[in-house]
């Protein structure tokens, strides 16, 4: 009596991702015939593959840089097959840097631009309020700019920039404060 095994399916992973750096991703083979094997990694766009010692269904890779995966299936003594490829870009976590000091101008002229510095972002979002320092009612001013220049100023007006970065989560810089002196 012989007994033939199936042949050797690789199996599907998820499609291409955008994930943030830190962020916890887990890729699944479906759709297989056989076992892991082994694990694979490619820094190279799928070039060149590097073993990696692992053979449940799922794996849960590190994400600090761009990498391609696969799994490498065995259904018995049948060659091994490889999955489905999944690439994960690493978009770098959003730093929010710092935004200029306050400072204190006469009514009716024109404070000096501000200055957003240390940031790591792909998106800006400049906002002001005359709610200071409670920030309530932000209203945007300035999209993608590092600088910002506000307009003359007749009443005490706050100013922040929502920043981020790829897919990452959003976060808000400090609160700088254009205070009016009524009295010049």
């Amino acid at each position: 009596r012989v007994i033939a095994d199936l042949a050797s399916v690789g199996g599907t992973l998820p499609p291409d991702a955008t994930v943030c750096q830190g962020d916890d991703v887990q890729l699944c083979v479906t759709g297989q015939t056989g076992n892991i094997d082994r694990w694979e990694q490619s820094a190279d766009n799928g070039v060149s593959w590097s073993p990696i010692n692992y053979n449940n269904l799922c794996y849960t890779p590190p994400t600090k840089q761009s990498s391609c995966y696969r799994a490498i299936l065995r259904n018995g003594v049948c060659p091994p097959q490889p999955s489905s490829r999944s690439c994960l870009t690493i978009d770098a976590t959003t730093v929010v840097g710092t935004l200029a000091q306050s400072a204190t101008i006469c009514r009716g002229s024109v404070p000096n631009a501000l200055d957003l510095t240390g940031s790591t972002a792909t998106s800006r979002t400049w906002q002001s309020s005359t709610n200071c320092p409670a920030f309530t009612g932000p209203q945007v001013v300035a999209n993608n700019v590092v600088t910002f220049a506000p307009p003359a100023l007749i009443q005490t007006t706050c100013y922040r920039v929502v920043v981020q970065n790829g897919v990452c989560l959003p976060e808000t810089s400090n609160v700088v404060t254009i205070s009016v002196d009524q009295t010049s």
